[in-house]
């Protein structure tokens, strides 16, 4: 199955970020470059550096476009690979190619010979593959997880995807978030640690080894700053997953006494929360 192909080089100063259709010209960039199989999606990946973001904010961006402008690849039906190599030298890699079904087995392309059967494995249902690119460019966190609080431990069933998990090569894992608009306020964001602390547990022994969460931030388009570091290192990670797992356990405790949906702060976000068709606003206004 074709998987997606695409290459993106990308280096710390971009004002002289450039791009041009492939016309068979040799192209040139003094500050970086963005390459795949479509002027459109490398246009997308050329986007995001200007506006903040760094090589692997880029190629999930293109990754995706590439789904829209370039289906023929494969792209969200296919899988890939990934090499990382962060600015203080770490690096690390994703394999996140297709996969065979749960129901597979060895014999299924033979017949009753053991002789392969002409196009078994490349025409009909039986040649798919289980997809691997959305895996590779989210992590689904999805599970039930005792969170340690205090001197008890709460149990709690969480639905969550992370938009980017890197491990890296130091056994630690950076949880990321992309946002259009504006970052929450750090000091009161729970989703970050919170997701880290999953991840910790969902990715145990991948790899063959444990990972501690070291780093958490959003990439928030609508900053003028968009890196908005949520936990800078794993020195902070203790305290930041200590506060938000406490405060994750509150808030459950509360809905599981109806006290549904916490009050918002600020108010202003009752006018475009997602949830207004079922939020009980008699609780908001009471609030």
């Amino acid at each position: 199955m074709p998987g997606v192909r695409w290459l993106l080089i990308a280096l710390t100063c971009l004002a002289a970020l450039r791009i041009d259709a492939a016309d068979g010209q040799t192209v040139a960039a003094r500050d970086g470059m963005v390459v795949s199989a479509h002027r459109l999606a490398s246009q997308v990946g050329v986007d995001v550096l200007r506006r903040g973001g760094n090589a692997v904010d880029a190629a999930v961006a293109v990754g995706y476009a590439l789904a829209v402008v370039y289906p023929v690849a494969g792209n969200l039906g296919g899988g890939g690979f990934m090499t990382i190599r962060l600015a203080d030298g770490r690096s690390t890699f994703l394999d996140f190619r297709e996969t065979a079904p749960l129901a597979a087995t060895e014999r299924m392309y033979l017949d009753e010979l053991g002789a392969p059967r002409a196009g078994a494995s490349t025409l009909g249902h039986l040649a798919v593959g289980v997809p691997g690119s959305v895996a590779g460019l989210e992590v689904d966190l999805a599970g039930t997880y005792d969170l340690p609080v205090g001197d008890r431990t709460v149990t709690v069933t969480l639905r969550g995807i992370a938009d980017r998990v890197d491990l890296l090569g130091d056994g630690t894992l950076r949880v990321v978030d992309y946002k259009s608009g504006h970052a929450p306020e750090v000091r009161r964001a729970l989703q970050l640690p919170v997701y880290g602390f999953c991840a910790e547990r969902r990715l145990a022994g991948e790899h063959g080894r444990a990972w501690r969460l070291g780093e958490a931030a959003y990439i928030a388009f609508g900053e003028k700053r968009p890196w908005v570091t949520v936990i800078a290192s794993p020195d902070d990670r203790d305290a930041a997953v200590a506060d938000a797992l406490g405060r994750l356990a509150a808030a459950v405790a509360g809905i599981t006494r109806g006290d549904f949906p916490p009050n918002p702060v600020p108010r202003t976000l009752c006018a475009t929360c997602a949830f207004a068709a079922v939020c009980r606003k008699d609780y908001v206004d009471a609030g």
